[in-house]
């Protein structure tokens, strides 16, 4: 190296620049072991400061446990392991507290207090979002579709009899509608918070809080089946009480005693309620099932779906943002061996690898134009030699000049990855020769179904179901099964089946499948 090339100068170093702290481990301690211990300690944090509160010692903070949870509440010393970790993670921060020691001994010993970052507090909200919408998940799916498909049910059931219960009829009628509006507030909620759990910031979507996303997933890919179901049922029950409309309805009008109006027949007062008890069912059906239209249930579906999409890939585009380098990696190992293969082309090698790209990597800590003009144009060819000052050989006071970041070996993942896809494939293949099999017969012949061909025979009903012009459309209704290329033709037969599967037992109206392929 000649003269040119080394400078000490007389002057003494800039600053070293603080290092950034690790943003993204701060979402650890939700998917650590003992998370639910965690996640408590942060929600007392957030209790507290919310409060005004001050920084709380670890007794203190044991206190505030006890009195919320007095059943969960750990020692001392579990807590003080608990908050160390917290620290680790960057969620909480620590200050030495020695003002309130009373001896000696009790001075020499590790007394700190704690408090909530900035980080932390992000991350709990994050977080809180993501549980509100799994309980906006589990409520709309466990408790108000199977309230709307009971209540349908019975009414359905209380019109086949005779007479018809007017009075029950009508409770049940008001019940359906005011479960229906119910569900109507809650989808707009649910909607809003997916929205907010899709738009949170890029500083969020790291692996640690994503791992955490997947629990929304489980749970939206569990919620689309059980609308399905749900929606099988609110077919069947709807066409039935559509059957016996006018006999309900006349039960209804004789049961709520109207009272006719100045210059009013008692006939005319009949027909008005009558049909106001009609509207009231048409408004029910229509938002249930749907008279040809896309509903309101299909459209919520199609939400869903696409919010599972944008999630997935939201996971896939950051996992190769992480990995970004791993292509580059496979670039240098064959560069690598090229080398060993023929070492006198190292310069040619350089020359192909790194002289159309821009010596970015490079960082100056005293930016000087004599030694790089404009950086971020010069190829690594042209680039002249970097000056370096007396630091050098202090290495641990100074950035990591040069260095790229770690390479993860994804090699591994992405074997696993072609397995799974080759038995997805096996699979799908397997139910669809099951699927071809079911052809020209009816569901009154079947006895037992696993769950996936019930699932794809459910699917079926539903969507030629909402093709059916009136309750009295024969049929056949077509649907093209695109993702199993399957052409799909149900025609109503009179009787009723009744299919049996692991997780219970069906029964609906008896019809004839068509399976061809596509």
């Amino acid at each position: 190296m000649s003269e040119l090339d080394v400078h000490v100068p007389d002057f003494a170093p800039a600053p070293e620049p603080a290092p950034e702290p690790g943003r993204f481990k701060v979402f650890a301690y939700l998917t650590a072991p003992h998370a639910e211990r965690y996640v408590q300690i942060m929600e007392l944090f957030v209790t507290h400061k919310r409060r005004f509160g001050l920084r709380l010692a670890p007794r203190e903070l044991l206190v505030m446990w006890q009195d919320v949870a007095p059943d969960s509440a750990p020692t001392v010393d579990e807590l003080v392991v608990a908050l160390e970790q917290l620290y680790e993670w960057e969620a909480v921060d620590r200050q030495a507290d020695t003002g309130r020691a009373g001896s000696t001994a009790e001075f020499k010993r590790a007394r700190n207090t704690y408090d909530i970052t900035a980080a932390g507090e992000a991350s709990w909200e994050a977080a809180q979002r993501v549980l509100t919408l799994e309980r906006r998940v589990a409520s709309l799916g466990q408790q108000r579709l199977r309230r709307i498909a009971g209540t349908l049910d019975e009414l359905a059931q209380l019109s086949q009899t005779s007479p018809v219960d007017g009075q029950r009829a009508e409770q049940l009628l008001v019940t359906l509608r005011a479960e229906i509006a119910d569900t109507v507030q809650g989808i707009s909620a649910f909607m809003r918070e997916l929205g907010e759990v899709m738009t949170l910031g890029e500083r969020l979507e790291r692996e640690p809080f994503l791992a955490y996303k997947a629990r929304v997933v489980d749970h939206l890919q569990h919620f689309d089946p059980m609308q399905r179901e749900s929606h099988a049922r609110f077919t069947v029950a709807a066409r039935t009480v559509e059957e016996h409309l006018d006999a309900l309805v006349a039960a209804v009008v004789a049961a709520g005693g109207q009272v006719a109006g100045y210059r009013q027949a008692p006939e005319q007062a009949d027909r008005i309620r009558a049909e106001a008890v009609r509207e009231e069912w048409r408004q029910a059906h229509d938002w249930l099932v749907g008279r040809g239209e896309t509903t309101p249930w299909e459209q919520l579906r199609r939400s869903i779906n696409g919010a599972v999409d944008w999630l997935l890939d939201t996971w896939n585009r950051l996992a190769s943002e992480q990995s970004g380098r791993l292509d580059r990696s496979s670039d240098y190992r064959r560069l690598a061996a090229m080398l060993v293969e023929d070492p006198d082309s190292g310069p040619e090698l350089f020359h192909l690898a790194f002289a159309m790209s821009p010596a970015r990597h490079l960082s100056v800590p005293d930016p000087d134009e004599d030694q790089l003009e404009n950086g971020a144009t010069q190829s690594w060819w042209t680039v002249p030699g970097l000056l370096m000052d007396r630091t050098l050989r202090l290495p641990s006071s100074r950035t990591n000049q040069g260095r790229t970041t770690r390479i993860p070996d994804v090699t591994q993942a992405r074997q696993l990855a072609r397995v799974e896809a080759e038995e997805d494939a096996r699979a799908d293949a397997a139910l669809r020769t099951r699927l071809l099999a079911l052809h020209g017969k009816r569901l009154s012949e079947f006895h037992i179904l696993d769950e996936e061909t019930i699932a794809a025979i459910d699917e079926w009903i539903m969507e030629c179901g909402t093709r059916a012009t009136s309750i009295e459309d024969p049929g056949p209704w077509r649907h093209v099964d695109a993702g199993r290329e399957l052409t799909v033709e149900l025609t109503p037969q009179p009787g009723r089946a009744r299919l049996r599967t692991a997780a219970g037992e069906w029964e609906l109206d008896d019809l004839k499948l068509e399976v061809k392929p596509a």
